[in-house]
């Protein structure tokens, strides 16, 4: 819950900085994206600890737990939020 929380509020500042400077097509706007794409790395590594703890199975098992959920989320998130 604390490490969602923290991730969650560093997406939100990066993507609000994202909005700011959609219009430049420069180095922000690529240092921001690389920002999100750590943070969803390291969200996933963060639920991968987790599900090898709680599971009691080895780091890869976790890990791909981990992209499993993480894909199915993605999924779930698109059928019922659909894109225009």
């Amino acid at each position: 819950m604390g490490a969602g929380m923290l991730i969650e509020i560093l997406a939100f500042s990066i993507l609000f900085g994202l909005k700011i400077v959609a219009e430049q097509k420069g180095f922000l706007l690529g240092l921001g994206s690389l920002l999100l794409i750590g943070l969803m790395i390291w969200n996933t590594v963060i639920t991968a600890h987790i599900m090898c703890e709680a599971l009691s199975f080895s780091f890869t098992i976790g890990a791909l737990v981990a992209v499993i959920y993480a894909l199915i989320s993605i999924q779930v998130m698109d059928f019922i939020f659909p894109t225009a």
